[in-house]
């Protein structure tokens, strides 16, 4: 994007401008700079920097003086590099002056959202869960409209995620507290427990821990890795209830607890890297609406041709999870070709 402004002028190639802005080491070296849109493109860059090592100052001088569109990047970049460096708060702050872009950099800064020291799922988080959420909400007031409400599911879920996956742990205890946010507890949950159980008929087992039998325990996980999904819904669940989930994926979260537990279930097996379309059938006929189209959902993701099911929700959420399975598998194969 930057670089639109710059082609507008009379300048060197794009790599010598890279070179060039890198060679900056100040934001007197950007204001040396001959070119206006390469003056602006090193604030930017010095916001980012700034960013990176969590210089709040910093960022607010780099950004000074930038206008519409090019203040926005500043805060986007600026948002996004304090987020990789575990400064929520800030970044936040940071995207909620992001307008256009503050969706994206609101994102960029709940992958970057670190584990909080002195949790356990083995105690009641419910104040420290409480508290972050107040932290969420501070930050972005100002934000454009409707980015708080999709920030506070977004990084809940990541919070709750930090809390269990990966750790080692299936105890349900700080899940099955959880005031605010159960939801999104019973996902983090339900992903470690899978993960510990390491089976395609994991669910019953799991089940049998929450409801207060033995839980699997194994060795955490610094960096957990799992398969995400895209978003899917489909409009006749349109105004069902929904949690974001992990990797910018969406959930259905119906009212009934023991029923989203299953469904939180079932998005764990699929999370599992090598569950396959096995593990979701015994569900594609429940009677229970939010876990058969689940089911239906993530049967097809796995590699299933769909469940020859006359139910047109259950067919809809198929055909749009073929329509996203290819679309993986492009995107996997183009990632595996290797570039001349």
């Amino acid at each position: 994007m930057i670089w639109l402004l710059l082609a507008c002028e009379t300048a060197p190639s794009a790599q010598d401008l890279e070179q060039l802005l890198s060679a900056q080491e100040s934001l007197e070296d950007c204001a040396r700079m001959p070119l206006e849109g390469a003056r602006i493109t090193c604030q930017v860059t010095q916001a980012a920097r700034a960013g990176a090592v969590g210089d709040v100052a910093g960022v607010e001088a780099a950004c000074e003086g930038l206008v519409d569109i090019w203040q926005y990047e500043c805060r986007f970049r600026a948002g996004e590099e304090l987020g990789k460096a575990g400064k929520t708060d800030a970044a936040l702050r940071q995207c909620a002056q992001a307008k256009d872009f503050a969706r994206n950099c609101v994102t960029h800064a709940a992958w970057g959202l670190p584990k909080r020291e002195g949790l356990s799922p083995s105690q009641d988080t419910g104040p420290a869960m409480a508290e972050f959420e107040a932290l969420v909400r501070t930050a972005l007031v100002g934000a454009p409209e409707g980015v708080a409400p999709e920030a506070v599911d977004t990084l809940m879920a990541r919070a709750w995620f930090n809390l269990y996956v990966g750790s080692g742990s299936a105890d349900p205890t700080a899940a099955r507290t959880a005031s605010g946010y159960a939801a999104h507890a019973r996902s983090a949950w339900a992903i470690e427990t899978t993960r510990l159980l390491d089976s395609e008929t994991a669910i019953p087992q799991a089940l049998a821990c929450w409801s207060g039998g033995p839980c699997p325990t194994g060795a955490p996980l610094l960096q957990p890795k799992g398969r995400y999904s895209t978003p899917i819904v489909v409009p006749a669940t349109e105004t069902h209830p929904h949690v974001a989930g992990f990797g910018g994926s969406i959930r259905l979260a119906p009212a009934s607890a023991e029923e989203d537990l299953t469904v939180a279930l079932l998005e764990g097996q699929f999370f599992r890297e090598s569950s396959s379309m096995s593990a979701f059938v015994d569900h594609l006929d429940s009677e229970r609406d939010a876990v058969r189209w689940t089911a239906c959902k993530l049967h097809v993701l796995a590699g299933g041709e769909g469940s020859a099911s006359d139910e047109s929700t259950c067919a809809a959420y198929e055909a749009l999870a073929l329509q996203t399975r290819k679309r993986m598998q492009k995107r996997d194969k183009r990632a595996a070709t290797p570039q001349r």
